[in-house]
């Protein structure tokens, strides 16, 4: 059984428009793909900048606290602080 030229060429056609369609179709579903990829990687920057402006802040609170001078002021505090309670304890003795 012969096939007509008419027919291979209408096979020939059709599968050439699916292979087109089909590469259209993956090019659009790739263009999208990096659309949301790019909206996702600019919501991320955003985090990313509001988190190291908070690390930057804690670094800087951090440092503050665990300064000579500021352990020097606890220090001083707390011995009032217990003085203060010996007093108490022996004034209610």
């Amino acid at each position: 059984m012969r096939v007509s030229y008419q027919s291979k060429a209408n096979t020939f056609l059709f599968l050439s428009f699916v292979v087109l369609f089909g590469l259209a179709f993956l090019r659009v579903h790739m263009r999208v793909q990096t659309t949301l990829i790019g909206y996702e990687l600019g919501k991320l920057k955003q985090q990313e900048s509001s988190l190291l402006e908070e690390k930057s802040q804690l670094q800087m609170v951090h440092a503050k606290i665990t300064s000579k001078d500021h352990l020097l002021v606890l220090s001083k505090q707390l011995e009032t602080i217990r003085q203060d309670e010996n007093n108490l304890a022996l004034s209610q003795q």
